[in-house]
């Protein structure tokens, strides 16, 4: 039977691959929208609800990261770098928190204030995360 890491771990796996498919939906039809798409168009819709979808991936992870450390915390998740979730917190912290900001800032008026705090308020629970670990 798995253990809670475990268990964490294949959830966090499944939002991240969600999060990095969302990701390139974006930059997908940021690609393809010419300026006249920006006014309202079908492709403007979808962009709305890709951006939606990501904030929603984005707040659950932060929610996942919060029971990690306090599973870490608590003595339930074993402490180790060799971990599925220490390299799972580090993909997030090194690379997809790099992509998401980079994203948001091309999106400009579609992304929030609020968008680049919860990035980086889940980049620096990751790094928690990763030293807890450590």
């Amino acid at each position: 039977m798995p253990g809670k890491a475990d268990v964490m771990a294949e959830l966090l796996y499944m939002k991240l691959e969600e999060h990095l498919r969302a990701i390139e939906t974006i930059e997908k039809l940021v690609k393809s929208m010419s300026p006249a798409d920006l006014g309202g168009s079908e492709q403007l819709e979808e962009l709305r609800d890709a951006v939606a979808r990501l904030r929603s991936l984005r707040k659950a992870m932060i929610t996942d990261a919060e029971r990690i450390i306090s599973s870490i915390r608590g003595g339930e998740i074993s402490v180790g770098a060799e971990t599925p979730l220490y390299a799972l917190a580090r993909y997030y912290a090194e690379a997809a928190y790099h992509t998401e900001m980079r994203l948001l800032k091309k999106l400009g008026i579609y992304s929030t204030d609020s968008d680049m705090e919860d990035v980086v308020r889940l980049r620096s629970l990751f790094q928690e995360i990763l030293r807890s670990l450590e």
